[in-house]
């Protein structure tokens, strides 16, 4: 993934989500070190930046820097992130453009960064499906602690029927399962 992403950036360097996904796979791939530069040098030139689904670069340097140990540093991003997630969920704007799902998505992944479990399984057991587009993927290491728990299992049961029952009304045959 981290190599796809190079070739992305090289490809569009002035792509900011491009540049950003390069910086999250790095994360995923245990590159800690390497990412949390970029990071910083994204979020400093644009405070706003975002990676693919719209995921907050703020979201994956505080959870690059809470693998890293460093609790001060990723506070540092995240205190403020989580103003801004909770609050656009009362945006109009976001419920106008039928957003919330995308945003409540963004909101789990946060909480499960910071490490409140149980909140994050609280949102998990409202929400109806995790969106396909615009929030990060279920699979994603942000969500490594709610992995396995019944709550979150049953929101990705959920979305991957939701998934397959809107392939299915489109004529397409249901995604492939790990296992099956």
């Amino acid at each position: 993934a981290v190599a796809f992403m190079e070739r992305a950036v090289a490809a569009r360097p002035a792509d900011m989500i491009s540049r950003v996904g390069r910086a999250h796979m790095m994360v995923e791939a245990g590159d800690v070190r390497a990412a949390v530069p970029l990071l910083e040098a994204e979020l400093t030139a644009n405070p706003a930046a975002r990676g693919y689904g719209a995921v907050p670069a703020a979201l994956v340097l505080g959870w690059a820097q809470r693998l890293a140990g460093d609790e001060a540093a990723a506070a540092r991003w995240l205190d403020p992130l989580e103003a801004e997630l909770f609050a656009a969920q009362a945006n109009a704007t976001v419920r106008q453009l039928g957003m919330e799902p995308m945003n409540a998505a963004r909101q789990l992944a946060y909480l499960a960064v910071r490490g409140r479990r149980e909140e994050a399984l609280q949102l998990a057991a409202r929400m109806p499906t995790l969106p396909l587009y615009g929030a990060p993927d279920p699979r994603d290491g942000m969500y490594a602690a709610l992995v396995s728990a019944p709550g979150y299992e049953a929101l990705l049961t959920r979305s991957r029927d939701a998934g397959d029952a809107e392939r299915q009304r489109l004529g397409l045959t249901p995604l492939r399962r790990e296992g099956k």
